[in-house]
């Protein structure tokens, strides 16, 4: 988190610029540049170039960085990580327009690039949240005993393409039947959209495709540009790359299955308990730095330009692309769905929704959200009805059969 009197400096040499419009107060009558989206991608955003720097990511220490119970206010702290591939806007945000200071709660990032290494840090102590690591590994992990909690979401939906040769005529998801595709995710977790679309149409998506998981990006666009893929799903913002090699986007996932839950944010479940007043505060943070991401996407491409080390035309790709969609809600249909789906496809195994229930929690966030509507509603009251709507009608049949038990 920046310090106090930097961020002081910051404000003041931005004074006249928009990026301080955004933050001040976000302006309902500005357009958002696209509408929310984005599937939990898995690790959703990996350029050849974000990859080519993977090992330059700083994994976190548990001594740089203990996670701590509630403390008097004023000093509630957590830790959050993010992939360095895509970041994470709403932090940015947050920290730039001093949405952390004015809730009091102080937050640190860590960049970590893969799931399993998240994990070992989640519970050394040395990281407290996970936010950009898809919703199948936190499911996996969770049906495999691991005590962690759903608690808000980041992408909805990713920008995740689905690529081939310039001039490949797209007529829908059964194209892929019989066909060679390539995907990122080692065991295909990532999936979930393509095997939803394939099965509701009578298809077995395991056999009737020819898979190859586990590539790396810049192998499977080399692999489609020679012919040796027919098809590569790729991960959110490789487009922009893809082209590079006279490969375009044909289809996203998004178009297959609309609001698939790309990533969920979660902590250890013990860890949630111990320390909500944190979860609050770091809560409406991240909900008012959503609403200058829907009003603001200029600044929301600066910020994560400045934090990141992905240039701007890769990550205009994505964050002004209207698949993309960021939506903080924990989102009980989109996670449910995507457990079923996997476990329809044999990747996770057969758990009911009355255990996947005991890893979620919607009313946290519904709480910081009433909290803000309460105190900020009246700078745009469309954003707060929009998500209040959307809340009853995304966790719904949670909070019908799930909630009080």
């Amino acid at each position: 988190m920046l310090k106090k009197t930097v961020a002081l400096l910051l404000c003041l040499a931005m004074v006249f610029t928009l990026c301080l419009a955004g933050c001040g107060q976000a302006d309902s009558s500005a357009p958002a540049d696209s509408s929310a989206d984005t599937d939990a991608a898995s690790t959703d955003t990996a350029s050849t170039e974000a990859e080519a720097a993977e090992g330059d990511a700083t994994e976190a220490e548990a001594t740089d960085a203990s996670a701590t119970a509630d403390e008097p206010e004023g000093t509630y702290k957590a830790v959050i990580a993010a992939t360095p591939f895509s970041g994470m806007v709403l932090h940015y945000i947050a920290d730039y327009c001093g949405f952390y200071e004015d809730e009091g709660v102080e937050v640190t990032m860590e960049y970590v690039n893969d799931f399993n290494s998240l994990l070992e840090s989640v519970n050394k102590g040395a990281i407290n949240i996970g936010t950009t690591y898809g919703t199948a590994g936190p499911l996996i992990d969770m049906a495999n005993g691991h005590d962690t909690t759903i608690f808000a979401g980041y992408m909805l939906q990713g920008c995740m393409p689905i690529l081939a040769k310039e001039g490949t005529v797209w007529n829908g998801v059964e194209d892929l039947l019989g066909k060679t595709v390539t995907s990122r995710g080692g065991g295909g977790s990532g999936n979930a959209p393509i095997y939803r679309a394939l099965l509701d149409l009578g298809h077995d998506p395991m056999t009737e495709v020819n898979w190859m998981h586990g590539v790396d990006q810049t192998v499977a666009l080399e692999m489609g540009a020679k012919g040796e893929a027919d098809y590569v799903v790729g991960t959110t913002g490789i487009q922009t790359t893809a082209k590079d090699f006279g490969l375009v986007p044909v289809a996203f996932l998004s178009d297959l299955q609309p609001e698939y839950s790309c990533c969920r944010i979660w902590a250890l479940t013990d860890w949630l308990n111990e320390n909500q007043e944190t979860v609050d505060r770091l809560l409406r943070a991240w909900i008012r730095a959503e609403e200058v991401l829907e009003t603001d996407r200029d600044l929301a491409v600066q910020l994560t330009v400045e934090n990141t080390d992905l240039n701007q035309e890769y990550v205009e790709g994505f964050e002004k692309d209207p698949h993309w969609m960021v939506n903080l809600d924990p989102h009980w249909k989109g996670v449910s769905t995507y457990a079923a789906t996997l476990m329809e496809v044999g990747i996770l195994p057969e758990w009911s929704n009355d255990e996947l229930a005991k890893h979620f929690n919607c009313e946290m966030y519904k709480q910081a959200l009433d909290e803000c509507a309460e105190k900020y509603g009246s700078e745009n009251p469309d954003f707060y009805a929009k998500y209040q709507a959307s809340y009853e009608e995304a966790n719904a049949d949670y909070l019908a059969n799930y909630a009080n038990q």
